[in-house]
């Protein structure tokens, strides 16, 4: 699922050549995640070393992560019970689809 969500963010960035002749790379949608290099190859290899930190980061400190080509890395990780739920997400759940508060509630496996 990981690799998926970083090359379907990969496919997403965009490059420029600089005045320098450097090139700069950025991926919109994901704030601070920019590499500036030599060459393109260069770039693009800082770049998704870049986009991993931050991603790493951002699961940790439980953030809300970009989707990308339908893909929502906090999503599969409560599907798959390895991140509890909100309570704000819980309330949502149960009274916009009906799903049992109970069934909500049960704790992450570790």
């Amino acid at each position: 699922m990981l690799t998926k969500y970083i090359r379907a963010a990969m496919r997403q960035a965009q490059y420029e050549i600089l005045e320098d002749s450097t090139f700069y790379g950025e991926i919109d949608g994901f704030e601070g995640v920019y590499a500036q290099a030599k060459t393109l190859i260069n770039c693009q290899e800082l770049l998704q070393e870049v986009l991993e930190g931050w991603l790493i980061l951002g699961l940790r400190m439980g953030h809300e992560l970009p989707v990308v080509d339908g893909v929502n890395l906090v999503i599969e990780e409560i599907l798959n019970r390895k991140r509890d739920l909100t309570l704000d997400m819980i309330h949502k759940l149960h009274a916009n689809l009906g799903i049992p508060a109970e069934v909500l509630i049960q704790p992450v496996v570790s």
